[in-house]
C-alpha cells in the first residue's frame, strides 16, 4: 500500500499496489498513469480484528505533522509480521521531524539521506500500540470555532476561520439568487456563511480538491441552523460537494454566481497559477449577468486577468493583507 501516493514511473515494478491519495489533482496523476486508487483508507476489518496483511507499506507525509503521526500509525498497525513501514520526505520539510516519530512508534529503524531528502524504514515488532492509538485519535474530526463546524488536523487552518475567509464572509453580499457554487470550500465556512446570508439560494455546489475537507464540508453545510434568526436552508436548498480539481475546469457553465478563497500554493510551494486557474474557472462557469466575489492576497493582481472576463471589477473591502473583489457584468 502507498498512502498519499505520487504518480512515477518505478511504481509500475510493484504488484499488487493499493494507492491511497486523498488530494484531487494527485490522484488524477495516479489515475493517468494507470495506478488504482481511493481518496480515503478503507474501513479495515482484518486490520481491526488484528489480521494485518501488507507486507509493505509506503508513505509519504500529509500537510501537518498530526496527520503525518496517524497515517504513520494506520500503517504500522496493517503491517503484516515481517512487513516493512517505509517513509520518506524533503530536509527542508520537516525530514528530521519525521525520523523522530517513526522511532518513536517502531523503536529501531533505519534511515539513509541523499537527494536533499531522507528515507527510514522499520517494522512494526517493537510497535508502540497506545501511542498508535494515541495519533489517530489526535486526527479524529473534532469540533472548531466554538463548535460551529468539524474540521480535523492537515485541512488548510483546520482549527480556524483564516483572516482572509473571515473577511469574505463579512462582505458577501445578502442578494444572491437562483444556483451557485464555492471553489474550494474547505471544510464549509464559506458555504454555510453564505446560505445563511442569503434565503433565495436554491441550489449551491461545493467544490474541494481534498477530500478530508470535502466530507466535512458535508457534514458541516448540511447541517440544520438552531437559531431562529438563521435560515433553515438545508430542507429547500439542493446541495451537491464534488471531490474536483477545480483548475480543470467546473462541471457546468450556468452559475448564477461563485464564490471562492482561491489557493495559491500546493503544499508548501508557492503556486500563483493556481490562483489564476480559479479565477479563469469561475468566468468560464458563470452565466451571463453571473457575479463572482473572492478574497486573495491584496498583492495579488487579479483584477488585472478579472478584467479580461467581466465588464466590471470592484473592490469592496481590504484589511489585514487581504482583499474582497466582485466581478460581473
Amino acid at each position: 500500500m502507498f498512502l498519499r501516493a505520487r504518480a512515477c514511473p518505478d511504481l509500475a515494478l510493484i504488484s499488487n499496489l493499493s494507492c491511497v491519495q486523498s488530494f484531487k489533482p494527485w490522484a488524477d496523476e495516479l489515475s493517468s498513469a494507470g495506478f488504482a486508487h481511493q481518496p480515503e483508507l478503507p474501513d479495515d476489518a482484518a486490520r481491526a480484528q488484528g489480521n494485518a496483511q501488507f507486507s509493505r507499506i509506503l508513505l509519504l507525509p500529509g500537510r501537518q505533522r498530526a496527520e503525518t503521526r496517524a497515517l504513520l500509525a494506520h500503517a504500522a498497525l496493517r503491517l503484516a509480521d515481517g512487513g516493512q513501514l517505509v517513509a520518506a520526505q524533503l530536509n527542508t520539510e520537516g525530514a528530521r521531524s519525521l525520523q523522530s516519530d517513526c522511532e518513536a512508534l517502531l523503536g529501531e529503524i533505519h534511515h539513509e539521506s541523499k537527494f536533499k531528502s531522507r528515507v527510514m524504514w522499520g517494522n512494526a515488532a517493537r510497535l508502540d500500540r497506545a501511542l498508535a492509538a494515541q495519533w489517530i485519535e489526535a486526527d479524529q474530526p473534532t469540533p472548531v470555532v466554538e463548535g460551529e463546524f468539524l474540521s480535523r488536523p492537515g485541512l488548510f487552518a483546520w482549527d480556524r476561520i483564516d483572516p482572509g475567509s473571515a473577511l469574505l464572509a463579512q462582505h458577501l453580499p445578502t442578494d444572491f439568487r437562483g444556483t451557485g457554487a464555492d471553489l474550494g470550500c474547505g471544510f464549509g465556512v464559506l458555504s454555510k456563511r453564505l446560505l445563511e446570508r442569503n434565503p433565495s439560494i436554491t441550489g449551491l455546489d461545493c467544490f474541494e480538491a481534498e477530500h478530508r475537507a470535502l466530507q466535512l464540508a458535508e457534514r458541516n453545510v448540511s447541517a440544520v441552523p438552531l437559531s431562529r434568526d438563521l435560515h433553515v436552508f438545508s430542507a429547500k436548498t439542493l446541495l451537491k460537494f464534488h471531490w474536483h480539481d477545480v483548475s480543470r475546469g467546473l462541471l457546468r457553465d450556468d452559475y448564477d454566481f461563485i464564490i471562492s478563497n482561491p489557493p495559491f500554493h500546493t503544499g508548501r510551494m508557492d503556486e500563483p497559477s493556481l490562483g489564476l486557474s480559479f479565477l479563469t474557472a469561475a468566468a468560464r462557469g458563470l452565466k451571463p449577468g453571473g457575479r463572482f466575489v473572492l478574497v486573495a492576497n491584496a498583492h495579488l493582481p487579479y483584477e488585472t486577468l478579472l478584467s479580461q472576463y467581466f465588464q466590471k471589477v470592484t473592490r469592496i473591502a481590504q484589511a489585514q493583507g487581504y482583499k474582497v473583489l466582485e466581478a460581473g457584468t
